[in-house]
């Protein structure tokens, strides 16, 4: 776990959902660091600053309301591993306003899913070959 702060403090709401979104983690996978064992996965500063996020102030008031609602949804629940997680269907309606608000097509949203699986996938058998 790696703790920080939100600059806008006004909008440290939709920060933490769009910080915990599929398109987050793609991100993550894309641009984190494995340097410890088992394929941990790790963002520190120079990461993070390279990250791609949804800018909070691009939310309309509507959407963000929609945003909590849906993640409030998510937090009351078990995290998958992700190959289960990305087919729950409150993380699928969280990642749809996500997806919405990026403009992604429905193919889009779907290789977006592949490419998570896939990433978390190969740096896992990475790790195991070790």
């Amino acid at each position: 776990m790696f703790v920080g702060s939100w600059r806008n403090r006004n909008a440290i709401n939709a920060c933490n959902v769009i910080a915990n979104c599929t398109f987050a983690i793609f991100i993550s996978e894309l641009l984190g660091r494995v340097n410890l064992g088992e394929g941990l996965l790790t963002t520190y500063g120079p990461e993070i600053l390279r990250f791609l996020a949804i800018h909070p102030s691009s939310l309309n008031p509507e959407t963000e309301k929609v945003l909590m609602q849906r993640f409030q949804l998510l937090v009351t629940r078990d995290v998958f591993p992700i190959y289960e997680e990305i087919q729950q269907p409150d993380r699928r309606a969280l990642d749809e306003v996500v997806f919405d608000v990026l403009g992604l097509t429905a193919g889009e949203r779907e290789a977006v899913y592949e490419a998570v699986v896939a990433l978390v996938r190969a740096r896992l058998q990475k790790a195991q070959s070790v």
